[in-house]
């Protein structure tokens, strides 16, 4: 059981290197500040891939009990929130990234993605959430 902290797991931000083959299984969190959370930005790289959880449950999350960000504490964001930009060997790549059965109880936001124009986030599977 995860009690407290920033989040349940959480991979990224400081990051720009390659994240790869993640498998969880069979946790519980409890009053962290978001379940699952996956954070890069711009001009940092990396690749985050085949990251799977299954069977988490999450209660008194303050804020997203699931957080996909690839755009973490990106000044330059435009008035509509997305800023654009052209791809290149610094933007971060997120892909097969599957949450099935998984719950919440208690949250502010259940889900939070915010991808990149120019490199969407691509192979997301959500299923059998609550």
């Amino acid at each position: 059981m995860v009690l407290a902290g920033h989040g349940a797991v959480v991979i990224g931000s400081e990051m720009s290197a390659d994240v790869r083959n993640v498998y969880v299984q069979d946790i519980t969190a409890h009053s962290t500040d978001r379940g699952i959370r996956l954070k890069t930005r711009r001009g940092r790289g990396g690749i985050v891939e085949n990251i799977r959880f299954e069977n988490v449950r999450m209660q008194k999350i303050k804020m997203e009990a699931i957080v996909l960000n690839m755009q973490y504490g990106d000044r330059s964001l435009g008035e509509e929130g997305v800023s654009h930009s052209p791809k290149d060997k610094t933007t971060p790549t997120l892909r097969n990234i599957t949450i099935r059965n998984a719950s919440c109880e208690g949250a502010k936001q259940g889900i939070r993605i915010i991808g990149l124009p120019e490199n969407p986030i691509t192979g997301l599977t959500l299923e059998d959430l609550h």
